[in-house]
């Protein structure tokens, strides 16, 4: 392979670690590199699951190869989970004695197929983001060779950089669909604006009530404050970017349609080697003061093994019902409530309906709207 094709072959490495479809070109290339039958990438997470991308050369044979493979996937005899990162193993390094006759993946898989040659590399550590780069070559071919061999530990640095590069841009989107979705949940708004008051961000919440609001508008993909002591309050904070002062924030009430808008926008000192005008300059969340919350009473009953009635009750009572308005509204008399609200008491392990109402409000259950 010439400097130009291992460029060409590192370049594709570095692009799948920031394209989540980016693997399927440095695969395809891969693939053919070491002319092999069938080339594997499975990525592992434990909290993410995994992901299997595959290559396979297309020839007579091959259905009856994965039919194979069907029968035999138990007898697999990889561990995976003990293979050393960086270093290249054949199927025979997990088989006693390297016996490859004694193992029906190879007897009655690889070797009838006239692909007897199976070989891996592991990429990351053994605890979170891991890959396993997997592939089979006919007999004909063999085993990788010397300046194979060569090539694949030249390239094994620069797959396990483009590893951690991909594993933390996984992580950082899951931990940015988690936040979001919690924000959504408790009907709060989030934008980013850069210094210039462009929308980095907007989740569907602050979308909606940006629609509603009198004082709020987008344009162009900037965030407009209507009113002028608004427009200059917001614009002397996204200029606060002293990297020695504290973060400042500044609290708004906005109007928006029948109700009032809250607003707690905050200053983000940028990063001394980062001033580029796309770096987030405030970061704003917006509430509705009259908006109510409630708690999920489906959750309410998981998490303190309540009745569907003696959640609905407790529900009721963190809001500050009474108990005898909580009976009305629920239909049922008021000593009927009176022994519901004493079993939601025992079971949640408060004694007043003031703890109640803090218990519940700090609980998951609102995340279940």
């Amino acid at each position: 392979m010439t400097a130009s094709d291992f460029d060409g072959m590192i370049s594709l490495i570095y692009d799948a670690s920031l394209n989540p479809e980016g693997w399927e070109p440095f695969l395809s290339a891969f693939h053919l590199k070491l002319h092999a039958y069938l080339t594997v990438i499975v990525f592992r997470h434990r909290p993410l699951g995994s992901l299997v991308l595959l290559t396979r050369a297309e020839e007579e044979g091959d259905q009856a190869f994965r039919q194979s493979y069907a029968r035999v996937e138990t007898a697999n005899p990889i561990d995976y989970e003990g293979m050393e990162t960086g270093r290249i193993y054949s199927l025979q390094e997990f088989l006693p004695n390297g016996d490859l006759w004694a193992s029906r993946f190879f007897t009655d898989h690889l070797q009838p197929a006239g692909k007897s040659h199976l070989e891996l590399v592991a990429i990351g550590p053994a605890e979170g983001f891991r890959a396993h780069f997997l592939w089979v070559r006919d007999d004909a071919m063999g085993p990788l060779d010397a300046d194979e061999r060569a090539w694949m530990q030249r390239l094994i640095p620069h797959l396990e950089r483009g590893m951690a590069i991909f594993g933390q841009s996984k992580l950082l989107r899951l931990a940015s669909g988690i936040s979001t979705e919690a924000l959504d949940q408790l009907a709060f708004g989030a934008i980013a604006l850069d210094k210039d008051g462009r929308v980095l961000f907007c989740n569907r919440v602050a979308e909606a009530l940006i629609a509603k609001s009198e004082d709020l508008s987008q344009q162009k993909g900037r965030l407009i404050f209507r009113r002028r002591e608004h427009a200059q309050t917001m614009r002397q904070l996204s200029l606060s970017i002293d990297p020695d002062a504290q973060e400042k924030e500044v609290v708004l009430r906005l109007r928006n349609g029948d109700e009032m808008l809250g607003m707690l926008a905050r200053s983000i000192t940028p990063l001394a080697l980062d001033k580029s005008f796309t770096t987030a300059r405030v970061i704003i969340y917006l509430h509705a003061l009259t908006h109510e919350v409630r708690p999920s009473a489906a959750l309410l009953s998981k998490l303190f093994g309540l009745a569907p009635s003696e959640a609905a009750l407790a529900i009721l009572l963190s809001e500050g019902t009474t108990l005898r308005e909580a009976a009305e509204q629920l239909g049922i008399t008021e000593n009927s409530a009176r022994t519901y609200s004493k079993r939601i008491f025992v079971k949640t392990g408060v004694r007043r309906q003031a703890d109640l109402v803090r218990l519940i409000l700090s609980s998951v259950a609102m995340l279940g709207l």
